[in-house]
């Protein structure tokens, strides 16, 4: 009996245990297939030891908002389903191309949200009927990131852009093309932005396309004040903006560290066709380390061909290259200031290269409109054209150039070739290289004309050239311009119809540097002084100058005035009068210094070191070695 009950309860203790196992598996099959359903829908993260999770949805054009669930084999029709389902964080992908007719409105605060395609590239399309708001709006802090998506305007006519972001986060990376908008709105607060328009917030671009939009202010993008726009890697291309801004136009701070901003329009009048900075309200920053700005073109009378800046702007563009830009004033860059007090401060240095861009008008490098520019160790400013005037660099009214190093070269303007100062404006020199510049007409280095007014304290001024006044530099159009020479200067190698140096009016001070090597196919080699200009020489040389007619060094025709109290005048040529100094009814005054070793060529009596037919007094200063040497009409 005992033996029975025994295996009795044994064989029962299987029956326990063989049953509790079928259990747990059919358990572990039932867990495992909800799992694997969760698990198409989620994906664990760790975060401060404990498990949380991130969410996938899925959206398809075959997809249903009602009987979905937005797994992969059963999406949701539209993103707005997908993003309600988001607590925190998720992501949504698109497995087909969408169309949207009702703006997707992502503004439940505090969400970070991811879209992106899953396999192929898909589109998030503008459908026909939505002309009044954009396909996605953005709000309340929360931050959007587009990647490997197409969001297409389909090129419906729209009264807003495709995306509108506000005090949010936007990301646009790799893979993401933003294109096809059209903004033709006429309403001031809905005009700006073809494709993306965003306000208080922060903007990275990072891989994406911005290409083929179109509105009044900012083609591609338009960031609004109290934000950020970060670009480290993009193509932004065939943007339009009926005013300004054709690619990008920014109200706060921006950098571009890599990529390319090309073919891009800014209508008539307008201003920025590749990228336009603006703010007059607050001070706002733009970095430049990277990237390529070329070939944004107007046919119109805009300014600003690759980058524009107007108001309380700081910039500092060290790496990178604006090239091949064409428009009215302004080919590569345009500075303009609302007024003096609020003005853009832009700085070029290390490696920024500023190449050939073309102007019809002014500035084929740079425009300078009520601003301040400064020119440092390591910038390029080459190979630019200006139809007027600034081959390189036009200042006006009121603006400041400031160059302590870098290159100005083979920059090709109608009437002035390097730089060109006017209009009460003030160029400063103290470093740098400013040669092989062309101008049709005057000042092929440099021009100083309306009350502009310029020192030069270091750096050179070689190989420049000017069809007419001053191969290296001209100077003077009004009695209020003011030009003073002082320091480790280097003036040589310009050829003109006079050649290093020319005034016209204004006041001239050589203090000390080097005027050498120049030639003047005309009149002055070294200086050529007419119309009125007083020239007042303390110190420096003017040397080893040549000149096809007369004044080898220095050239004074009536009513200028040539006051020498030092410096030397030597080794000077003239063809027919005046190796050293010639005067035509001018006025000479010497009181000290020298004049020596010059040459005339002319007749006996030509004044190898001063011939003078005008006001002529000397008392102090040494000539000596000149030839001819004989006296005759205060000739020596």
């Amino acid at each position: 009996m005992k033996l029975n009950q025994y295996k009795e309860k044994k064989n029962n203790k299987k029956i326990i245990i063989t049953s509790a196992i079928i259990v747990l598996l059919i358990g572990i099959v039932i867990v495992g297939k909800s799992f694997a359903s969760f698990k198409e829908n989620k994906s664990f993260k760790v975060m401060e030891g404990n498990f949380i999770y991130e969410a996938n949805y899925y959206v398809s054009s075959k997809g249903s908002d009602t009987t979905g669930n937005g797994t992969k084999t059963n999406p949701y029709l539209t993103i707005q389903k997908s993003y309600d389902k988001i607590k925190d964080e998720g992501t949504i992908k698109l497995l087909s191309n969408i169309v949207v007719n009702q703006v997707q409105n992502l503004t439940t605060s505090n969400k970070k949200v991811i879209i992106t395609s899953e396999g192929s590239t898909y589109e998030i399309q503008r459908g026909s009927s939505l002309t009044t708001n954009g396909i996605i709006e953005v709000n309340n802090q929360n931050e959007l990131s587009l990647e490997n998506v197409i969001v297409n305007g389909q090129k419906v006519n729209s009264t807003k852009p495709l995306i509108n972001v506000y005090n949010s986060t936007l990301n646009l990376n790799e893979g993401t093309t933003i294109e096809n908008a059209i903004n033709n709105s006429s309403e001031t607060t809905t005009r700006n932005g073809g494709g993306i328009y965003t306000e208080g917030s922060d903007v990275i671009i990072n891989g994406a396309t911005i290409k083929g939009n179109t509105s009044s202010y900012g083609g591609g993008i338009y960031v609004d004040e109290n934000g950020s726009l970060t670009i480290k890697d993009c193509l932004v291309e065939d943007n339009t903006a009926t005013l300004s801004g054709g690619g990008v136009y920014s109200k706060s701070n921006t950098k571009f560290e890599g990529g390319t901003i090309t073919n891009n329009k800014a209508s008539e009048t307008g201003i920025g066709c590749g990228m336009y900075l603006r703010n007059t309200t607050s001070p706002i920053t733009f970095e430049m380390t990277g990237g390529i700005i070329t070939k944004n073109i107007s046919n119109e009378y805009a300014w600003g061909g690759g980058l524009a800046f107007f108001g309380l702007i700081t910039g500092t563009l060290s790496g990178g290259e604006i090239s091949y830009n064409e428009l009215d004033s302004g080919g590569g860059i345009h500075l303009v200031g609302a007024n003096q007090n609020n003005s853009p401060n832009i700085t070029l240095k290390d490696n920024i290269v500023i190449a050939n861009n073309t102007a019809r008008s002014y500035g084929g490098g740079i425009n300078v409109l009520r601003g301040t520019l400064t020119i440092e160790e390591g910038a390029t400013i080459k190979d630019n054209v200006a139809t007027k005037d600034g081959g390189g660099i036009r200042a006006y009214e009121y603006s400041v150039v400031n160059m302590t190093g870098g290159t100005i070269e083979n920059n090709n303007a109608a009437n002035n070739g390097g730089i060109l100062g006017t209009g009460n404006s003030t160029i400063n020199i103290k470093g740098g290289l400013i040669t092989k510049n062309t101008a049709t007409n005057a000042g092929g280095g440099i021009g100083i004309t309306g009350d502009a007014n310029a020192t030069i304290t270091k750096g050179t001024i070689s190989e420049n050239k000017a069809g007419d006044a001053g191969g290296g530099i001209y100077f003077g159009t009004n009695s209020g311009s003011v030009l003073t020479i002082d320091g480790d200067v280097l003036i040589s190698n310009n050829t003109g119809d006079s050649g290093g140096i020319e005034g016209r009016a204004g006041t001239f001070y050589f203090k000390n540097g080097t005027i050498e090597n120049n030639i003047a196919t005309g009149n002055g080699g070294g200086v050529n002084l007419q119309v009125g200009c007083t020239f007042i020489m303390s110190g420096g040389t003017i040397r080893t100058n040549t000149s096809s007619n007369a004044g080898g060094g220095v050239m004074v025709i009536s009513p200028s005035k040539f006051e020498m109290t030092g410096g030397t005048i030597s080794d000077n040529t003239a063809q027919s009068y005046g190796g050293g100094i010639n005067s035509f009814d001018g006025t000479v005054r010497l009181t000290g210094g020298y004049v020596q070793n010059n040459i005339c060529k002319g007749s006996s009596g030509c004044g190898g070191g001063i011939y003078s037919s005008g006001s002529y007094y000397r008392s102090g200063t040494t000539v000596t070695g000149n030839s001819p040497s004989n006296y005759g009409n205060r000739a020596y």
